[in-house]
């Protein structure tokens, strides 16, 4: 006996022809693009996505726009720090609102519903036995180290831009879910130890591999540093090569995202009829979208078991609102972005678990972001 397919909520048709559901309750205020307008388009993504009826999961953060949810009379937390806190002085523009994302991409309603509702302390690290969490890479990481340990930890850990600057210092930890796991970062920009550095200097490139072997799940990024591309390829197999002697961790890959230039002027993200330039931009911001390709080529060649990647690139470019500005449109005030970044974590430690047993994750070696 067939079992009939479950009926949306709701269907928008753009002008393109693809086809827009509508999620669940989750978003209340979700409406279809105005007129059906097309997608803008995006950069190109560099997750590998199989032609298939059914959308890859990640695929789903590829495409798509900001809007405004339901305003909520309290935040989800509130940093001391001021480092993470600016934007919300007395007076400033760039006020905290709860944005969120809608996919243009068919059939994505319960996996962007899933980054607003998974938990990384109930639905990941009691289910898999997760008590190791290890991030290592810029001060873009170091604040999803801050997201989670202001999210998950406890009223005492609050994390603050000194730590992530401390050479005597270089491992900051906090405890999550209530003593169950142990989070971890480790500054490092390019992934390299300090002996191994062939090339230029290296300001914060803290040993992390020691403790990588103590860890059940790994998060790295190179950080928001461009170098030549043989300068990236070499580091990067380095990084890669090492990285396999460690199979019993499950690996992650956050790709790089470049600032908004005048980000002072924003209070809203970038609405989905505009385009991020890709003309000559400071510090190479323009040039982010090859690195990160670069980077996952490699990282798909030679890291082995499988390295997943959590590309935020496409999914956050559109968030010129919320840096901390004055001088700095790279880093993102806390609440903000960086906390859909570790909701885009959460749900690709929920994608490994589907496809290994409770007590292996670590070990899984399959394509898991391909459709």
């Amino acid at each position: 006996m067939s079992v009939p397919a479950r009926k949306p909520r709701r269907e928008c048709f753009t002008a393109s022809g693809s086809v827009v559901r509508a999620p669940t309750d989750w978003l209340a205020r979700y409406r279809c693009p105005r007129g059906g307008a097309p997608a803008p388009a995006a950069a190109p993504s560099v997750l590998e996505v199989a032609p298939s009826v059914r959308t890859a999961p990640l695929a789903c953060f590829q495409s798509g726009e900001w809007i405004e949810g339901p305003r909520f009379h309290e935040r989800p937390y509130r940093p001391m720090d001021a480092w993470q806190s600016s934007c919300d002085r007395h007076g400033s523009r760039r006020q905290y609102g709860n944005w969120l994302w809608r996919s243009h991409a068919p059939n994505c309603e319960h996996a962007v519903s899933d980054i607003y509702s998974l938990s990384l302390c109930g639905d990941i690290a009691a289910r898999n036995k997760v008590t190791n969490i290890t991030i290592v890479g810029d001060s873009l990481n170091f604040q999803m180290f801050a997201s989670l340990v202001l999210t998950y930890g406890d009223n005492s850990s609050q994390p603050s831009e000194s730590d992530q600057c401390n050479r005597r210092r270089p491992v900051v930890s906090a405890m999550l879910c209530r003593g169950r796991v142990r989070l971890r970062y480790i500054r490092n920009d390019r992934l390299i130890e300090k002996g191994d550095i062939q090339k230029g200097p290296c300001e914060y490139c803290s040993s992390f591999w020691d403790i990588i072997s103590r860890s059940d799940v790994a998060l790295f990024n190179r950080g928001s540093h461009y170098v030549d591309p043989a300068t990236l390829l070499i580091e990067t197999t380095t990084f890669a090569s090492r990285l396999s002697s460690y199979p019993h961790v499950a690996a992650f890959w956050r790709t790089t995202l470049p600032g908004h230039p005048g980000c002072d002027r924003f209070t809203t993200p970038t609405p989905s009829t505009e385009r991020f330039v890709n003309s000559p931009l400071p510090y190479h911001w323009d040039e982010f979208a090859s690195q990160n390709s670069l980077a996952v080529a490699v990282l798909r060649k030679v890291a082995r078991p499988r390295v997943s990647i959590v590309d935020i690139y496409n999914f956050t470019i559109g968030r010129r609102d919320r840096h901390q500005g004055k001088g700095d449109c790279l880093h993102y005030c806390l609440p903000g972005p960086p906390d859909d970044w570790v909701r885009l974590f959460i749900y690709a430690l929920k994608l490994r678990q589907r496809i290994t047993s409770p007590t292996a994750l670590a070990h899984n070696t399959s394509a898991v972001f391909r459709a």
